[in-house]
């Protein structure tokens, strides 16, 4: 036998040597319940240099530790971003417009460009369904404002929403809605229905300023003559709802 074929061995035989001792050490230790000297981090490093992969997961390693880096400091800007309103609603408003883009019906325009980018009239209905009151009101930012009316109990819920034109526009409604044509003060609009009761209806129509769109479950009849009453508030309105 070689000179270097008998290193070669000597070598194969300390490394086996060196892992039957580890083992064997380790498998005492745990026996006993005691703490080992040796974490098990060092037993593994241990066991990849007597095998000769000590460097084949350093850049595993170097590349989880970046990932996680990456990961820590994206929540970390995410939680600080969440303390800011803007942030929140600008986020809060992506997801409802992804939601309803994704899951509503859609209505394509080619001439929105057009039209204002801002509400610079808000208004809203005169009239509403009989025992129906005001339940939330949300301004998001200058584009679009959404009134919620119900009842005492719940039960029956109203939806109201001004927004400006944009290029794609949607409706809380799903794709199997059936679609009549109609008219609102003159202008032209579109009422969503379908043939269960009690399903939310919708109608949509356009002043040639902004949109408009009100979901209910309502027939077209009750919705034209809400959707007809809509309007701009008057100063004393305005002023009887600072007061209240």
């Amino acid at each position: 036998m070689t000179t270097d074929k008998r290193e070669e061995a000597f070598r194969q035989a300390l490394k086996t040597a060196l892992g039957e001792l580890v083992e064997e050490e380790w498998d005492a230790m745990a026996a006993l319940q005691v703490e080992h000297p040796v974490s098990r981090r060092c037993r593994a490093r241990m066991r990849r240099i007597l095998s000769g992969r000590s460097e084949s997961r350093k850049p595993r390693r170097i590349m989880k530790k970046i990932g996680i880096g990456i990961l820590v400091a994206l929540a970390s800007f995410s939680l600080l971003g969440m303390t800011i309103e803007e942030v929140r609603t600008a986020f809060g408003n992506a997801v409802v417009t992804w939601y309803r883009n994704y899951f509503n019906v859609e209505i394509k325009r080619e001439d929105a460009a057009s039209y204002p980018l801002r509400i610079f009239t808000p208004n809203e209905p005169s009239v509403l369904p009989d025992g129906l009151t005001e339940t939330v009101r949300k301004q998001i930012f200058e584009h679009e404002l959404e009134i919620s009316y119900a009842d005492a109990g719940g039960n029956r819920k109203l939806n109201y929403r001004q927004s400006v034109i944009r290029p794609y526009s949607s409706l809380w409604i799903d794709a199997e809605a059936k679609i009549a044509e109609v008219t609102v003060n003159g202008w032209h609009g579109m009422f969503f229905y379908y043939d269960e009761p009690d399903r939310r209806n919708a109608l949509t129509w356009e002043d040639g300023v902004y949109q408009y769109d009100l979901i209910g479950p309502y027939e077209k009849e009750e919705l034209l003559r809400i959707a007809e009453s809509v309007g701009p508030i008057s100063p004393v309105d305005q002023e009887e709802g600072g007061q209240s």
